[in-house]
């Protein structure tokens, strides 16, 4: 008799508990307890550096978000890269030390139509779609928009193993593996500045309040402060056992100017699987910063945003991530960056001293295989100041309902 009353028992509460979550207004008008049919979100309290104080009126916007150089690139990595499967990465790629890219896609979107590499140098572009500072596989592919930069010799066949198809989409654009030994920046010191900015964006006073709300579908909920640009943080662990991650529609709107900066913390491994991210509407202005991770998965995902993790050896697996990647090195399978970029206000104008580069813009002629020439122009590149970015303290969060677009009505 006992198992037949635990099974209806267990049956009934399980029923309950989907009609809280999916019917919740319907059971308080039957006379439910609130505290029946939900439960209050938990705030994890923050595991952080102490917090410099931030101006409460207006502060400036680093421009660029990521320092001059990663933020030419669409995917940063200091150190190496593996594939274990074919990935696409819409924009510029960067490599500080081994890469084996063998069936990637690179550069697809750097403009609407290939274009050729003497157009990129006329015009005074980045001409290269890859940088690579060690060896380099790539038997097949295709580079859509620029060179193959390498820093060494491309004749040696032992280090840089690139397939002929390759070769022939790169030559028919009038493109080609070219060795740029000198570089117009340093791996190493471009690590530094990221990781500084990084840094930085941890130290923010906290502007937007976050809480984990547990019914089904466990869900990170984000209640904003009417800042431009809006700071959050997140306990790694909760966002892990989460499958979406809200915002709240009261008493602010998400909107096409507001920036959020979502900084995690907690957890140097974090194992991110399945998560619904897309609620997030506007990826061009969301920024996940990881400073503590030394370990990321992102697993079976639409990720949007821009992943900050300049520590960090992330895989992403069957992922796609909206947005820039800047990390320490990288393992992809069957994976997509797709733009956009990140354009959002990075409220750092303060750390200009770091920012100011001297940069050097090659300009190359057409490839040739017998003789190549390359022209030099210096130009000095400082920092765009823009004031913007309110930062002002939130009051406390209710829960409420997910509405159909994403957002969380209280």
């Amino acid at each position: 008799m006992g198992n037949p009353v635990y099974a209806v028992a267990i049956a009934a509460a399980t029923v309950f508990a989907l009609a809280a979550n999916v019917f919740p207004d319907a059971l308080e008008r039957l006379g439910v307890s609130k505290d029946w049919i939900r439960e209050q979100p938990v705030s994890r309290a923050r595991r952080a550096p102490v917090r410099i104080t931030q101006p409460k009126s207006t502060s400036d916007c680093l421009n660029p978000s990521f320092g001059h150089a990663a933020s030419l690139f669409h995917l940063f990595v200091k150190d190496t890269v593996a594939s274990e499967g074919e990935s696409v990465v819409h924009g510029r790629l960067a490599v500080g030390g081994a890469a084996d890219l063998t069936g990637w896609s690179i550069g697809a979107s750097i403009f609407p139509q290939p274009q050729t590499c003497a157009a990129l140098s006329q015009a005074r572009i980045y001409p290269y779609a890859l940088t690579t500072g060690s060896t380099l596989t790539m038997s097949s592919g295709s580079v859509t928009n620029g060179h193959i930069g390498t820093n060494g010799a491309p004749s040696n066949t032992t280090k840089f193993q690139i397939g002929d198809a390759v070769q022939r989409g790169l030559v028919s654009r009038q493109c080609g593996v070219e060795d740029i030994a000198d570089l117009e920046f340093d791996f190493s010191e471009t690590q530094k500045e990221v990781e500084m900015i990084s840094k930085k964006l941890f130290e923010l006073e906290q502007t937007a309040w976050v809480g984990l709300e547990r019914i089904a579908p466990p869900k990170m909920v984000i209640k904003l402060g009417g800042n431009v640009t809006e700071v959050a943080y997140m306990d790694a662990e909760s966002l892990a056992v989460s499958k979406l991650v809200a915002v709240l529609s009261k008493p602010v709107r998400m909107t096409p100017g507001t920036t959020i900066i979502i900084n995690i913390f907690g957890s140097p491994d974090i194992h991110l699987s399945g998560i619904d991210t897309s609620i997030l509407t506007f990826p061009n202005k969301i920024l996940w910063n990881f400073p503590e991770a030394t370990n990321i998965l992102f697993e079976d995902t639409d990720w949007y945003g821009t992943v900050l993790a300049p520590r960090a050896h992330v895989v992403l697996k069957s992922a796609r991530l909206l947005g820039s990647l800047y990390t320490s090195s990288l393992t992809s399978t069957s994976s997509t960056l797709k733009p956009p970029a990140f354009d959002g206000c990075l409220p750092l104008g303060h750390l200009p001293s770091k920012l100011l580069l001297q940069r050097k813009r090659r300009a190359v002629p057409a490839f040739n295989a017998a003789a190549q020439a390359t022209t030099t122009v210096t130009q000095t590149v400082t920092v765009t100041r823009t004031k913007a970015c309110r930062m002002d303290p939130t009051p406390t969060i209710e829960t409420g309902e997910m509405s159909e677009r994403g957002e969380v009505h209280v």
